[in-house]
């Protein structure tokens, strides 16, 4: 069974959520409306308790975007009403992520100062920042694809912008809010930069994941990053009627051992629409341990067609 959500539609025009199973059927379970938040762009996630959390942009009882769960029967439930006088940090600005401590971790954030982190919030409702990111301090900026937890317990994540060149960041963040910039993503060099979706780690340490712009084409790349190492462009997307351009939110690897994304452009013109495709396949991990998957099993689509479920 897949869950996702629509930006658009709906009785009240801000979206849905809907599910469909494997013998094809399509459900619409409830429709976003300002109370429950709307903009639900990022990823569902099926959290420990059984049930499924998501985050909205906008909405809530400040207009600032809200954290959200499902009911049983697939009613969005409010939780958390994001707020900048109350809270200091509003519209969450990726998916959530379950850690292996219980809890719910995600970002929020558009880039302005002051306003880009990452926070948690318990079982019992708890909200905490874990870190402001300093953009003076070439700290990440708009941290945009949902963040993972690697081996060694640590968060690790993406930012649109920061870094030295202000064009993105690979990060790490532990628990307790320590920060370090793993990769600054540059335009300088035809290489990736501007990533926007998760991250994937395997089993070795080594993330993968992928930048909205650069290459030859400009369209955007895959790339690697070594644990320890520095950052290698695998593919660079340059459109056609076999690969894409732009590749949007989401890099899942699947059990055959193949990454698996989508673009936000295809094809001569870049039309709009989705293009999935094996990107690269890893050995499988070592018996007795497993490679960290993006939490990207549910996931949205916009009108455009840019997004897709996996």
């Amino acid at each position: 069974m897949l869950l996702g959500t629509t930006t658009r539609g709906g009785n009240f025009s801000r979206g849905t959520v809907f599910r469909y199973t494997p013998d094809g059927t399509f459900t619409l379970l409830d429709h976003f409306r300002i109370g429950t938040g709307f903009e639900g762009r990022s990823n569902l996630i099926s959290a420990s308790d059984g049930r499924v959390y998501g985050v909205a942009q906008f909405g809530g009882q400040y207009g600032e975007g809200t954290l959200y769960r499902l009911s049983l029967q697939g009613r969005i439930q409010r939780l958390l009403s994001f707020s900048k006088l109350q809270m200091g940090v509003r519209h969450p600005a990726s998916g959530l992520m379950e850690a292996r401590d219980g809890n719910l971790y995600g970002c929020v954030g558009n880039g302005n100062a002051g306003e880009d982190g990452v926070y948690r919030v318990q079982p019992d409702g708890t909200f905490s920042m874990i870190r402001l990111f300093d953009a003076s301090a070439d700290e990440p900026r708009y941290p945009w694809g949902p963040l993972i937890q690697g081996l060694d317990g640590a968060l690790y994540g993406v930012s649109f912008y920061g870094g030295l060149s202000d064009e993105g960041t690979v990060f790490r963040l532990g628990l307790s809010g320590d920060l370090t910039i793993l990769a600054s993503f540059s335009s300088a060099d035809r290489s990736g930069y501007r990533p926007r979706a998760g991250l994937v780690q395997a089993a070795d340490g080594t993330l993968y994941g992928l930048t909205r712009y650069g290459g030859l084409a400009d369209g955007g790349t895959f790339f690697r990053l070594p644990a320890g190492g520095n950052l290698e462009t695998l593919h660079a997307f340059i459109g056609g009627p076999t690969d894409g351009l732009y590749p949007s939110d989401g890099l899942v690897r699947a059990d055959d051992g193949l990454f698996y994304g989508a673009t936000g452009a295809t094809g001569a013109g870049g039309q709009r629409g989705v293009s999935a495709r094996a990107a690269r396949r890893l050995p499988p991990p070592p018996r007795g341990r497993s490679a960290t998957r993006s939490p990207a099993w549910t996931g949205s689509t916009r009108r455009s067609g840019a997004h897709s479920l996996w």
